[in-house]
């Protein structure tokens, strides 16, 4: 499981290296694809606990949900997962960013999303080979269970231009901010079941 974890991180950090939010959180473009795996591993670590993970074949891309119910961050669970590490890998301007940005989210996530809901927590395909229905047939399956058991899904972006790839999925813009002072846009996304 550990060369499945590290090349889901290794992908999952090509795939974000330019996105708005992680820019933002490590500006340092020669840092950030080291930064970026340490980041996505620890969330995939979380997911493997308390969600699931979904991958494509031949590492095109993978998608991190967290299940209905799904615990908040303890200290116990930041140990576990690798996230009590990031101060050290992020660097501390880093992780201060990243904290402002998850506080910042988390409200996000508690005005939109009260009920029971799958969130699903990124989902990235490999640069190289996007445009092809990768990320799409990633999340179906996924969201087909969500309908199936009447829960809805939810998911913030901070990708303006995703946003109609997620509209085409179901999911609607429920609010538009920006992590306070100066940090990205940030798009909250719900879908509700359609059972």
């Amino acid at each position: 499981m550990p060369d499945d974890l590290n090349a889901a991180a290794d992908l999952l950090a090509r795939a974000f290296h330019d996105d708005p939010m992680m820019s933002w959180v490590m500006p340092d473009a020669a840092r950030r694809p080291q930064a970026l795996r340490h980041y996505f591993a620890a969330g995939l670590r979380h997911a493997g606990r308390h969600g699931r993970v979904d991958r494509a074949p031949e590492g095109a891309g993978a998608a991190v949900w967290l299940a209905p119910g799904h615990p908040r961050m303890t200290a116990l669970r930041m140990l576990l997962s690798g996230h009590a590490a990031l101060p050290l890998r992020l660097g501390l301007e880093g992780y201060r960013r990243l904290a402002r940005l998850n506080e910042y989210a988390l409200m996000l996530h508690d005005r939109t999303a009260s009920a029971p809901h799958w969130y699903l927590y990124l989902v990235g395909v490999d640069p190289a080979r996007r445009r092809r229905g990768i990320g799409a047939g990633l999340l179906r399956p996924a969201l087909a269970r969500a309908d199936a058991d009447r829960l809805p899904c939810y998911l913030e972006t901070s990708s303006e231009m995703n946003i109609p790839f997620y509209e085409r999925l179901g999911f609607r813009v429920a609010i538009r901010g920006r992590v306070p002072p100066d940090g990205p846009a940030l798009y909250a996304m719900l879908r509700p079941s359609r059972r």
